[in-house]
């Protein structure tokens, strides 16, 4: 699932908002701002076992700083997708939130099931989001078949106040540094 939207709290709210529906407990520490943490989650979550109504799910939120499409050639892209390619068999709920769906590396985007595309016109319904669905296309780039709206509210308390800090220390953190070798650890992703 990637969530998009150039409206800041919009796409954390939804994919939290989706991530709390399938585990009430779903944990700040399931959210990533970096690659090699995102990686760490998704090896340590269980295996989804939807007959008990377990479903881990993990949020990769700015997924568009470390699997940003125009490093799509980089070993931690490439990395990446190799563990798309596997990770299949756990039944994950993988979430990857961005401002446009374009700035995330090819392979990423075309591993998506579902775009979900919230509404960012101040004119418009605030905290609506079109969930759409890929069908494959052997030819190109999957087509995304609308299947439902939802309707959502922005979050506060406790979980938004938790994951609040953890963005302002990763945005202090990246803003520190912003030479290229600063972006990612490589040698914790591959």
């Amino acid at each position: 699932i990637y969530t998009l939207s150039l409206h800041d709290a919009l796409p954390i709210s939804i994919a939290a908002t989706w991530a709390r529906k399938v585990d009430p407990d779903f944990p700040v520490e399931n959210v990533a701002f970096r690659l090699a943490d995102y990686r760490k989650i998704l090896s340590d979550l269980p295996p989804a076992d939807p007959e008990h109504g377990i479903f881990p799910t993990a949020i990769l939120d700015e997924s568009g700083v470390d699997l940003y499409s125009k490093d799509w050639a980089t070993i931690w892209v490439k990395s990446m997708a190799k563990v798309f390619q596997v990770v299949g068999k756990k039944r994950l709920t993988m979430i990857m939130n961005l401002p446009h769906r374009n700035l995330l590396a090819k392979d990423m985007r075309d591993a998506m099931r579902f775009w979900v595309n919230t509404v960012d016109d101040e004119d418009e319904m605030r905290g609506y989001a079109e969930v759409r669905e890929a069908k494959a296309n052997p030819w190109s780039s999957p087509h995304w078949s609308p299947l439902f709206g939802i309707v959502f509210e922005e979050l506060t308390g406790k979980w938004w106040n938790e994951y609040e800090k953890a963005k302002d220390d990763f945005i202090d953190e990246y803003t520190a540094d912003n030479t290229e070798s600063a972006t990612i650890d490589r040698k914790s992703v591959v």
